[in-house]
């Protein structure tokens, strides 16, 4: 029995990611995507679009090569709950007569997009890490791993082949404080099992480096607070708002400081509000201005006394609608000074438009005197060593990287290739088990 593999999005690019595998007469599609880039481009205004005209203007995947086998679809699965994975769930899945299954914290941030685009689905089932759900000739395991948002899973698709396992996106991270380590154990079980192909990210491929632990980001956090302080002035911090684990770094970080924390953004009151109800943190001491009204009036009060807060904002990558943005561009009575301090406890998303935005702002910040702290931060993504020990752990039959331009894709095959020198055998090999494939395509393994 073949296996057919349908790259749909985030073959070509960082995002808009989407992939369907075909076992015999079923399909499970494994997270349908935003393009971040094209959504800021858009400024919100994506639910003006149709699916179809999204898909032309590339916000979200093109399903069209799945078109005629939608009646095959048995399951989505969201592996976590960032946009580029979830975001177009609720514009694509609603035409599949199919489940969508994903982590508590990931169904729930699904139920959240569906809501803002006035979309309902007929089943969202919640699903732990180490639970199994069959259907039908397949099964499909949730296996812990961690990321820069809670409750990120790899999926283990079990079929009479052998294990499909899509391992997008992921760090092995030791020292997280609100999550377990990674279930190791699991992963070389199915090693050992046998594991017909791996799908994977390759944000990170080309860097030869393990992925450091978020406790390193805590004490670039910690430090850079402590020791550039000037005490009267304000103190600006951005990062990614699905970060639960960063902005728990950030309150421990901020203990020292005699100041209020204040969360301020619409979507930092979103994955904060989700992050309670399912049990992951709960924020009783930091006061979350999440709604228009509320914005102005806590940023109104700071502005009055900035050596008493620290602001906690949306806006890392230069969103034009976000709150750094606005208030770089002087829409709120909190004005930017010399020696207010802004520190993006984050990287920059590595598409065009992202780095375009993200310079434009730092440049406005320097502009009003304000000095800027880039970096403040560790990735999310695993480099190539880590990479090196996944396909160690799982001795894969095929790789297909994603979630990466063609130049990360290009560094899988390289790492593949010295795993080869270095058992001294053949296994990989370019266009027959390394699949460096395109957005759109089909790949028969």
């Amino acid at each position: 029995m073949s296996i057919e593999i349908f790259t749909l999005g985030g073959y070509e690019e960082v995002g808009r990611n989407m992939t369907a595998v075909k076992v015999g007469h079923q399909i499970v599609i494994l997270d349908i995507g935003f393009s971040m880039e094209k959504v800021y481009m858009l400024e919100d205004a994506t639910s003006l679009f149709g699916e179809h005209e999204l898909a032309s203007r590339e916000v979200i995947p093109d399903d069209t090569p799945i078109k005629d086998l939608r009646n095959k679809v048995s399951a989505i699965v969201a592996s976590h709950g960032h946009l580029d994975h979830i975001g177009a769930i609720p514009i694509v899945a609603p035409k599949y007569n199919a489940p969508v299954l994903g982590t508590p914290f990931t169904t729930e941030l699904v139920k959240e997009e569906l809501k803002e685009r006035k979309e309902k689905l007929k089943k969202i089932t919640a699903m732990n890490a180490g639970e199994v759900l069959e259907i039908g000739d397949i099964s499909i395991e949730f296996i812990h791993i961690t990321h820069s948002i809670p409750q990120t899973i790899f999926t283990a698709i079990h079929t009479d082949e052998g294990v499909i396992f899509y391992g997008s996106d992921f760090k092995f991270d030791n020292f997280q404080v609100l999550s377990k380590r990674p279930d190791y154990k699991r992963i070389k079980e199915l090693g050992n099992e046998g594991v017909k192909c791996l799908i994977t990210e390759s944000v990170r491929a080309d860097e030869y480096r393990k992925t450091p632990s978020e406790t390193v980001a805590k004490e670039l956090l910690r430090n850079t607070l402590l020791e550039t302080m000037n005490e009267d002035r304000g103190i600006i911090i951005t990062s990614f708002s699905s970060h639960i684990e960063r902005l728990n770094s950030i309150v421990e970080a901020s203990r020292e400081l005699n100041r209020d924390l204040i969360f301020v953004g619409r979507s930092l009151g979103k994955y904060v509000k989700v992050a309670e109800r399912v049990g992951i943190r709960k924020f009783p001491d930091i006061e979350v201005a999440s709604k228009p009204k509320s914005i102005r009036r806590v940023l109104s009060e700071a502005s009055r006394d900035k050596g008493d807060y620290i602001l906690v904002v949306t806006g890392s990558q230069g969103e034009p609608t976000s709150v750094l943005s606005k208030l770089v561009n002087n829409t709120y009575d909190y004005k930017l000074e010399g020696g207010d301090e802004v520190i993006f406890s984050c990287n920059t998303i590595p598409n065009p438009g992202n780095i375009e935005n993200r310079k434009n702002l730092e440049h406005k910040i320097s502009a009003h005197g304000a000095r800027v702290f880039q970096d403040v931060h560790v990735s999310g993504h695993a480099a190539r060593e880590d990479h090196r020990d996944l396909i160690n752990m799982l001795k894969p039959d095929h790789i297909i990287p994603c979630h990466a331009f063609s130049e990360k894709l290009n560094a899988y095959w390289n790492l593949a290739n010295d795993i080869n020198k270095e058992y001294k055998e053949d296994k990989y090999k370019l266009g027959e088990t390394v699949h460096l494939s395109k957005d759109g395509a089909r790949i028969v393994i």
